[in-house]
């Protein structure tokens, strides 16, 4: 995919901008067949979708951990121009959640979540939230249908808050599980936002920012004392 700045054809000098985007359909979906992998060696950005993701009705079917683009550094620039200063870091450490919950399904795969720890169940849960609450987009569903960047911003930052927060403070601080976090009103919500709030209205999505952060502190509260009650039982 490539895209640049033209002047367009017609009356008046109007500036705007093409990209475009080419289709390869390897046999099989096999991207290491030599035209697919040739292609990728000359693009700026790759999209491939994913059968499994298609029949598990995830829209759009684009494999986030084979995908790429090489210009993340450009729209880091433009979003800490226009929308938020941080979106980088957001970004990025989305992507690492997403790698590593592809880590650990072989993990469980195989031995179950038993096997692992509260910490790697939260980011399950966090990775499980990207997808369906950021990655994933309903295109006949009259909120869901376009998100500006704003929206956008906030929808992932309110799952890395989740993801931080939870993970830092409430497990390894409050010995909060996981399953408990991820039963809270205000984290279950979290995979509905993105069809519940409109693009003019992303400022509702910052007060609900300190509302999921007042349901951690409170859920952490309660297991401090839930466990100095029976310190003194």
């Amino acid at each position: 995919m490539r895209a640049g700045r033209v002047v367009t054809l017609g009356k008046g000098n109007r500036l705007g901008s093409v990209t475009i985007a080419a289709s390869v359909s390897p046999p099989g979906g096999d991207f290491t067949e030599p035209v697919t992998s040739h292609t990728l060696r000359f693009i700026g950005a790759f999209w491939p979708l994913d059968a499994k993701l298609a029949y598990s009705r995830h829209y759009p079917a684009i494999n986030w951990l084979m995908g790429f683009s090489r210009y993340v550094d450009t729209v880091a620039e433009w979003y800490q121009k226009n929308v938020a200063p941080d979106w980088r870091e957001l970004r990025d450490e989305a992507v690492r959640i997403l790698t590593r919950e592809a880590e650990l399904q072989e993990v469980v795969r195989i031995l179950g979540t038993e096997a692992l720890s509260e910490q790697e169940k939260h980011l399950l849960n966090a990775a499980f939230l990207i997808r369906e609450g950021f990655l994933k987009q309903d295109a006949y569903h009259p909120v869901d249908v376009r998100s500006l960047p704003p929206k956008q911003y906030w929808l992932l930052r309110l799952i890395i808050t989740f993801y931080r927060k939870g993970g830092l403070e409430a497990i390894n601080r409050g010995g909060v599980p996981a399953s408990a976090l991820r039963e809270l009103d205000t984290v279950k919500r979290l995979a509905r936002l993105r069809m519940e709030i409109k693009n003019e209205e992303y400022k509702k999505l910052i007060d609900y920012e300190q509302e999921l952060v007042n349901s951690i502190d409170n859920l952490i509260k309660q297991y401090e004392t839930q466990r100095a009650m029976a310190a003194t039982a």
